[in-house]
């Protein structure tokens, strides 16, 4: 049960604090989640070693599900949990986007190379339609054994080599 949440838990769940004041904590945990905290949380009550940092999926009042990471802290001596819970809606988003992204990317002619700023550009990330569309593996880059510089058209690499030394003359770029 809670013995204390504060405004953030009570907009995050859409319950007003003093309705989550004595509230069996699985009343707001999804149904499909419910075994899984509720074992992790025996299984710290029982002093045995278990990942304090989680995922699961809050229910909102609504009956909306909330993805949330929770951090608990074991106070022994009070024979309570301190749970830090956090709404990782935004995260989720940003990470569905990133591998969308990246999807776009890996099905285009378009390769993205991050590479060193030095002696030869040593790449440090490549996505992986690089060798679709140079004949090069990804690890073949990460490994050194090719350099983004020797897949620069020739016609191109002279301006190619102005630029880079022009953005290597800022000491603090390193990428």
């Amino acid at each position: 049960r809670f013995l204390f949440v504060n405004e953030a838990m009570a907009r995050m769940t859409g319950y007003a604090v003093a309705d989550l004041i004595g509230m069996d904590f699985r009343k707001i945990v999804a149904p499909e989640d419910v075994e899984m905290v509720v074992d992790r949380y025996q299984r710290r009550q029982a002093g045995e070693e278990v990942k304090s940092n989680y995922e699961f999926r809050l229910l909102h009042k609504d009956g909306t599900r909330i993805p949330v990471e929770v951090t608990n802290t074991r106070l022994e001596k009070a024979g309570l949990f301190l749970c830090i819970v956090r709404d990782i809606r935004p995260r989720l988003a940003l990470e569905q986007a990133h591998r969308e992204t990246f999807a776009i990317i890996e099905e285009s002619p378009v390769v993205v190379f991050l590479w060193r700023n030095q002696t030869n550009w040593p790449v440090e990330f490549v996505t992986t339609n690089v060798e679709r569309i140079f004949g090069y593996t990804d690890a073949d880059f990460l490994s050194g054994r090719i350099l983004y510089r020797q897949v620069v058209h020739p016609d191109d690499r002279e301006r190619v080599d102005r630029d880079l030394a022009s953005h290597s003359r800022d000491t603090d770029r390193t990428e």
